[in-house]
């Protein structure tokens, strides 16, 4: 006769210290917190041909099956994307508009030949208080955010998971 008693207490001794940890910890943990709410821009195309669109360069997909191949032969896990460094800014980069004096929307749309879908990791975000970004796919099938100040980290350092096809970032300040 087997005894399974022993497992199902350590089973629930794990799911308690995981509990414990969340709890103690919570406020250390950074999610990506959503305020909810829905993009302001509901018409983007007309703003296509004033600077809207970023390209970014297609990463050589040559190299990328060679780099891949080794890794599966030395055993580690397949890739889930490649990093293509950008500088994107309110300054450099998209199409600045007036909302009527109170607040200002800059939006860029955000691509790249070949993606399946694009994510994004900031290394200075910083939202000032009463600013929200949203982040969605160019058909809004797929919307994050509201993102805000609340999202700010010490670091500058937050990441926002992939959004199939090119993306679409809207930032009302």
């Amino acid at each position: 006769m087997k005894h399974y008693f022993f497992p199902r207490i350590v089973n629930r001794a794990i799911i308690l210290i995981i509990a414990v940890i969340f709890f103690v910890f919570h406020h250390k943990s950074t999610a990506q917190l959503s305020q909810g709410g829905q993009p302001a821009m509901h018409n983007l195309a007309r703003f296509i041909n004033n600077g809207l669109v970023v390209d970014l360069p297609a990463p050589d997909l040559t190299e990328i099956q060679k780099q891949d191949q080794q890794a599966d032969e030395a055993g580690m896990p397949e890739r889930m994307g490649v990093n293509i460094p950008v500088d994107i800014t309110v300054d450099n980069s998209g199409t600045l508009i007036n909302n009527g004096g109170f607040s200002r929307t800059w939006c860029a749309n955000i691509r790249c030949s070949g993606a399946m879908g694009l994510g994004l990791y900031f290394s200075e975000f910083h939202l000032p208080e009463g600013s929200v970004m949203f982040v969605y796919s160019a058909d809004k099938s797929q919307v994050l955010g509201a993102f805000t100040s609340r999202n700010n980290q010490p670091d500058g350092l937050f990441a926002i998971e992939v959004v199939k096809g090119s993306i679409v970032i809207e930032y009302i300040f």
